[in-house]
């Protein structure tokens, strides 16, 4: 399954999505954005599986990688002490 061809409107269950991405993007990841509203589920299928609209995944997909960019890096703890503190 690739990009090109699906369009935007494609409903995907899950197991399919993180096939198309390739395992970058997780069950539990897209589980997540649809426990917190970040997708809206379209219905489900005949298994009873939750269906995606393709676009709405590549969509929050790249907004969440986004967020992560933009983020300032943590700090370990350890490394808030410099051999002047010592």
């Amino acid at each position: 399954m690739s990009g090109t061809d699906l369009n935007r409107d494609a409903l995907l269950t899950i197991p399919e999505l993180v096939t198309f991405f390739d395992g970058q993007v997780s069950y539990g990841a897209i589980d997540q954005w649809v426990r917190r509203n970040k997708i809206t589920p379209r219905g489900r299928n005949d298994r009873g599986q939750l269906l995606i609209r393709f676009g709405d995944a590549l969509q929050t997909e790249a907004d969440t990688h986004a967020t992560k960019r933009g983020r300032p890096r943590k700090t370990h703890p350890a490394s808030l002490f410099t051999d002047h503190y010592l």
